[in-house]
């Protein structure tokens, strides 16, 4: 498409040369007209009776003409009126071409004003859209950063808890003074009722000293607490894998106890893992009671059997069962 400013300067020529032609058009009538008007003047005798017909209403003024004569009259005035006529219309086209021209030159004004308007708005939205693109490659590239940036600090995240788990592993305490067994006991009492017949079964692996002395120390807190517990400290030997922590196995009648010694075990006495109605490893064989071992005597048991995960029985016992520390384990590198 042509640009309107060249458009607007080839309007402009050609309503120049109209305006010329328009002239000296105007010219060449008026040039008839005048010599209609000299040549009349020529003829004596004839315009005068003319005249006087029409002045005086004679018909004999135009009666004593003769007939070519008249005839010629009448076809010059015809003459000389279109052609006055055309002269006059040709003076009014050329007014209200010049009026066209000026409302020619004032659209085609406005007209270029809204172009450039528009080339100026296209050119600003252009650079807008330039601008946004720029915005979104950056905040794509932002989002990308960010989204590295928070995976790294998720690894990082996950390798500051397992570290702060197998420090705690290492540095948790496994025994609890007369202070905190005297508090979990108050913590805990009258929330369940137990009897001489209905006793918290409190358990070590044997040969577990450790465990043995934190099982001692948590029926202290119970004995406090005016619970009793059936005491089953070392009782147990077996083959296999081991629970670690503290593992408190209820009914469902005794739920909410089991949760409150978790809790003042874990707040009060700063134990780690404790699990209220956990899995349980029952070990691949085991020997317990009075049995005896000795000489070339072995155990051994085949698989891992395990009691899942849920509350006891109603109406059972509650267990406690000490299980081995936990240690700390390397894992491969990332």
């Amino acid at each position: 498409m042509d640009d309107p400013k060249d458009i607007a300067t080839t309007v402009k020529s050609l309503e120049s040369a109209l305006d010329g032609v328009a002239i000296k058009l105007a010219i060449a009538t008026a040039a008839v007209v005048f010599g209609l008007l000299i040549e009349y003047q020529m003829m004596p005798g004839r315009y005068p009776a003319l005249m006087d017909c029409i002045r005086f209403r004679r018909l004999s003024d135009w009666n004593a003409l003769e007939k070519h004569v008249r005839s010629a009259i009448i076809g010059g005035l015809f003459i000389t009126f279109g052609v006055s006529a055309e002269l006059w219309y040709e003076h009014r086209t050329n007014v209200l071409e010049a009026q066209l021209q000026t409302e020619n030159g004032l659209l085609i004004a406005t007209l270029n004003e809204k172009a450039s308007s528009a080339d100026a708005r296209a050119k600003l939205l252009e650079n807008s859209t330039q601008q946004l693109r720029t915005d979104e490659e950056m905040a794509r590239k932002s989002v990308a950063d960010a989204n590295r940036k928070a995976g790294e600090a998720n690894s990082t995240a996950e390798r500051e808890k397992l570290e702060r788990q197998q420090l705690a592993v290492l540095v948790s305490p496994r025994t609890l003074s007369v202070e905190q067994q005297n508090k979990i006991g108050a913590a805990c009492k009258g929330s369940y009722a137990t009897s001489p017949n209905n006793r918290i079964r409190v358990e070590s692996y044997g040969l577990d000293g450790e465990g043995a002395a934190l099982a001692q120390e948590i029926v202290g807190a119970l004995t406090s607490g005016s619970l009793y517990s059936s005491v089953a400290i070392g009782a147990t030997v077996q083959s296999g894998q081991f629970d670690t922590g503290v593992l408190i196995s209820s009914p469902p009648e005794a739920i909410d106890f089991a949760n409150c010694l978790a809790t003042a075990f874990t707040k009060i006495g700063r134990l780690a893992e404790v699990k209220v109605n956990g899995e349980r490893h029952l070990g691949g064989a085991r020997m317990g009671g009075n049995a005896t071992m000795g000489g070339n005597a072995s155990m051994g048991g085949g698989g891992n059997p395990m009691r899942p995960a849920g509350p006891l029985p109603p109406g059972s016992p509650i267990e406690i069962m000490v299980g081995i520390r936990s240690v700390a384990v390397a894992v491969s590198a990332k």
